[in-house]
């Protein structure tokens, strides 16, 4: 009842969250509509939930153990670094609704694929490839809500409550239908997610050339070392995103009790996001990655350190989302720093399958402490891998990114 009023308040406001504060005129229709933009960002994220977001839950239930599990997700990034350099390059060149609505509806078949693969490899494939379209698409969802004629904030906050809603729909899915039926409301999201698509506003591919940004090629010194600073906070975080939920069900905890968990701290987001435009324009870039990889640290710590299980799950929904949403917007922010506007995205595609190729390694390695030692010893390791990435990230030079205003 909660996010249907959400839905409700934010629906009948969408006139004050134009950019900038200004009013606009609509034309009659849905094209390029704030209701085109709340179906696409809305049901893309809910169809990303409700495909991984109990996935080492539903493989294990399946009788995968832990290492298998981190295989299904290691072959994920395997196939991301090949692909995602590959999507974002044709994002740079060809009509962009077009090459993603392809991606989509090949993501829809292999997602669909998914359900019926009950042994080790055609689920890793089914998955990896489903994975690696959702995850090249996903970069160019990110970068649209910069360039929408809606503050970033009121469009972006629909992603997150899509993405608590379809996480809290798919423990109650999984516990009182079946877990399949998680992977077929997939496909209807991801159907309405590509009808919001093609109905938002056509992009002007002229604009991005006039656009504040960083000079010269992609590959400069300052764009590598970027790259290992992603990579160790990326690295951790998606490995623990993957098994956050099983911990939590060895503990004890019900399927639809960790989903209400990770529910209730997506929804923790939603104020950041709706605000980004007062704080991510404003504040240097280097303290919020400080501030990102300092938070994270305090999970881990939690996680390795109290045995507690109230006290992890407080954790859980005031850090862990908040975190990664404080890194996902300062990377946008960071690249349009570091590459000419017309790479962007291709760079932004280049970090995605960079931190996938740190996952592989991250998952292997995860999935043989949890099952020869641990959580408690896994996430002490990520701990002491966030903290490289902390002294790294104070010791290097970032820029600022006044200027861009990319948030308002």
């Amino acid at each position: 009842m909660v996010c249907f009023g959400i839905y409700f308040f934010a629906l009948t406001r969408y006139d004050k969250t134009v950019r900038k504060g200004e009013r606009i005129m609509e034309k009659p229709g849905l094209k390029g509509s704030y209701f085109s933009y709340f179906l696409m960002y809305n049901f893309h994220y809910m169809a990303l939930a409700l495909y991984s977001g109990l996935v080492s839950v539903y493989l294990m239930d399946r009788g995968f153990t832990a290492t298998q599990v981190s295989t299904v997700i290691g072959v994920q990034y395997l196939l991301a670094i090949l692909g995602q350099p590959v999507v974002g390059r044709l994002n740079d060149r060809f009509e962009r609704k077009r090459v993603n609505t392809l991606l989509l509806v090949l993501a829809i078949g292999t997602g669909v694929a998914f359900i019926f693969a009950r042994s080790l490899w055609p689920a890793a494939a089914a998955y990896a490839v489903t994975t690696a379209l959702t995850g090249g698409v996903n970069t160019v969802v990110e970068s649209m809500a910069t360039t929408a004629p809606y503050r970033y904030g009121s469009i972006r906050i629909w992603g997150t409550i899509g993405y608590a809603v379809g996480l809290q729909a798919g423990g109650w899915l999984y516990r009182f239908v079946t877990p399949d039926a998680m992977y077929y409301g997939y496909v209807v999201c991801m159907l309405l997610s590509l009808v919001g698509l093609w109905l938002t506003a056509d992009e002007a591919a002229p604009a991005a050339a006039r656009e504040k940004g960083g000079r010269g090629g992609i590959f400069t010194g300052r764009f590598l070392l970027y790259l290992l600073i992603v990579a160790l906070f990326y690295g951790p975080a998606m490995v623990s995103t993957t098994y956050l939920p099983a911990m939590y069900y060895a503990a004890g905890m019900t399927v639809d009790a960790v989903s209400f968990v990770v529910f209730l701290g997506t929804m923790m987001e939603l104020p950041l996001i709706f605000f980004s435009g007062r704080f991510m324009n404003r504040v240097h870039s280097k303290k919020l990655l400080l501030l990102a990889y300092t938070m994270i640290m305090v999970q881990f710590a939690v996680y390795a350190f109290v045995p507690l299980i109230p006290v992890r799950a407080v954790t859980t929904v005031l850090i862990r989302s908040v975190t990664t949403m404080i890194f996902l917007m300062l990377n946008l922010k960071i690249v349009a720093t570091l590459v000419p506007p017309e790479s962007r995205m291709t760079a932004l595609a280049l970090v995605a399958s960079f931190k996938s190729l740190v996952a592989i390694g991250f998952q292997r390695l995860g999935g043989a402490i949890i099952d020869n030692m641990s959580y408690e010893r896994f996430y002490l390791t990520l701990l002491c891998v966030t903290a490289a990435g902390f002294v790294l990230s104070l010791l290097s030079p970032i820029d600022s990114g006044d200027g861009l205003d990319m948030f308002k």
